[in-house]
């Protein structure tokens, strides 16, 4: 199951790079005459490879390429079938207008993404419970996917620290995805020690999402946060043991 799994999603890549580039093919023959057939090929080739390539050698400069060529592969899947729709509207004429515009479209798609992934959304929520305790509120901070790795690393967590010191909530939770896929580029880099300096009054919890399972590494990254004081439930419960004057016990699912 888990081979045919693999070979399903290689011949979707496969298939998704192969129509993506020779729709791209199309646009630049015919909008502006490009006859390096051989160099496009080579082109597309290393930016489909580029994703594998990355992981295998652990460079965060091809996985970065890699991940673009995602975005632009995947999201073609949705532009291009619109591309074709508006060349034959427009009886087959227009084609480099319109690979302008998917052009645009893509830019804008990239800046924005790239954008706000290197700007995480802060948020702030008031929950009213009506619960007995002495306690007015309870301050909890949560965070998810922070990826850590090649390409997500030192100073991303550095801004997460900052923001745990400004805010100082009484917990932290951290559902999921806390490392990109293998543990090694986090413990090379020693992330640990920056990690370390998340604490909360009433402690730091996370639990493991699809990314940390990925490399198989997810007993180590359990292992690694616990010695960093950061508690990891998988499938399990456990009582916040709270020693905060005026403030009753609860339990985390």
């Amino acid at each position: 199951m888990f081979l045919l799994a693999i070979f399903l999603f290689l011949l979707v890549y496969c298939g998704m790079c192969f129509f993506f580039g020779y729709m791209g093919w199309k646009w630049l023959k015919h909008s502006f005459l490009f006859r390096h057939k051989k160099t496009y090929i080579l082109v597309i080739l290393v930016l489909s490879l580029s994703i594998f390539v990355g992981y295998s050698t652990s460079s965060a400069i091809l996985q970065t390429i890699g991940y673009y060529w995602l975005t632009l592969t995947g999201y073609g899947l949705i532009l291009m079938p619109i591309a074709i729709l508006l060349f034959f509207l427009f009886k087959k004429k227009g084609i480099r207008v319109i690979g302008f515009g998917v052009l645009l479209v893509y830019i804008l798609i990239l800046g924005f993404g790239t954008y706000y992934a290197w700007s995480p959304v802060e948020r702030t929520y008031e929950v009213s419970i009506n619960k007995n305790s002495d306690r007015d509120d309870l301050k909890i901070l949560m965070a998810s996917d922070f990826h850590l790795g090649s390409i997500v690393g030192e100073n991303h967590l550095k801004r997460f620290v900052h923001l745990v010191e400004e805010t100082r909530p009484d917990i932290v939770l951290i559902p999921g995805d806390l490392i990109d896929d293998h543990i090694e580029p986090f413990l090379k880099e020693k992330m640990g020690k920056t990690m370390m300096e998340i604490k909360a009054p009433l402690g730091v919890y996370a639990t493991l999402g699809n990314h940390d399972y990925y490399g198989n590494d997810d007993e180590k990254i359990v292992e690694e946060m616990e010695k960093l004081g950061i508690e990891v439930l998988t499938d399990e419960v456990t009582m916040n043991d709270s020693e905060m004057e005026n403030f009753y016990n609860f339990y985390l699912l």
